[in-house]
């Protein structure tokens, strides 16, 4: 079980999304294994700082409730409506093919463990958190990862 997105731990995440197929079901919710993938990828990319940010919420309140999510429950609940905010990395219509998605977030991940291990301080917009550095970025990559494999029964 891998909390977080580092080099230790990608061949965990790699490992899980192999056995992701684009056919397959999702436990809970409406996303699609395509979708879901290229949701991953998306979040990747927003804490590299290759996507816009849009605020949702002030990093005082957001700061408490992240230290929540990522380090106390961890094992988030399945399958409720408006438990997250909109974010626009979504990607609910992914843009390639399935194993297309899911080579490019393969490339996206091991860009971001490169950046990260470089850099760990480097600080990226985050929707809620305001200014995230790269370390804490790869606790939320590895909580967020493993709450959508238990989606799809691959964790």
């Amino acid at each position: 079980m891998a909390q977080i997105i580092d080099r230790p731990h990608f061949a965990y995440h790699r490992t899980c999304l192999e056995r992701l197929t684009e056919d397959t079901p999702a436990r809970w919710g409406d996303m699609t294994a395509s979708a879901m993938v290229c949701h991953l990828r998306a979040m990747v990319e927003l804490s590299l700082g290759e996507r816009e940010v849009q605020r949702l919420a002030t990093p005082w309140i957001g700061r408490p409730v992240g230290w929540v999510m990522f380090y106390v429950m961890t094992r988030w609940p399945k399958g409720q409506k408006g438990s997250t905010p909109p974010v626009p990395a979504l990607c609910p219509t992914p843009i390639q093919s399935f194993a297309d998605e899911r080579e490019q977030l393969f490339a996206t991940l091991e860009r971001f463990i490169e950046t990260r291990h470089k850099s760990p301080k480097r600080k990226t917009g985050h929707p809620i958190f305001g200014a995230t550095s790269l370390q804490y970025w790869s606790r939320i990559h590895g909580v967020h990862a493993r709450h959508h494999y238990r989606q799809f029964g691959i964790a």
